[in-house]
């Protein structure tokens, strides 16, 4: 019990952190700015049936160059992914379309 009351407590100053970065615009999460996350958001939307496929030059493949993918994928499992519209699966290729690990890399 003791180990998720520590989950929930992290996932909870995650949360409040990451809402205080997007109220004033600045910010990042996982090294990926919230503009970047802003920049991918078509392309890992769980309410889009047909995901835009970021090109390797866009905002959201350059910002994903420069996250902390390990970081990013320890959230990979986390419910909260949902409530913000993003769907893991969609979230987890992208690294591989963005060109930021090769084919056989996975989270």
């Amino acid at each position: 019990m003791e180990g998720y009351t520590k989950k929930v407590m992290m996932i909870i100053m995650l949360v409040i952190c990451m809402i205080g970065s997007m109220a004033n615009g600045q910010g990042s999460f996982c090294k990926m700015p919230i503009s970047g996350l802003n920049d991918c958001k078509p392309s890992v939307s769980s309410s889009v049936a047909n995901p835009v496929d970021p090109s390797f030059n866009s905002p959201c493949c350059k910002a994903v160059r420069g996250a902390d993918l390990d970081c990013l994928c320890g959230y990979k499992d986390s419910p909260y992914l949902r409530v913000y519209g993003i769907d893991p699966t969609k979230a987890m290729q992208l690294p591989i379309k963005c060109k930021a690990k090769d084919p056989s890399w996975s989270c």
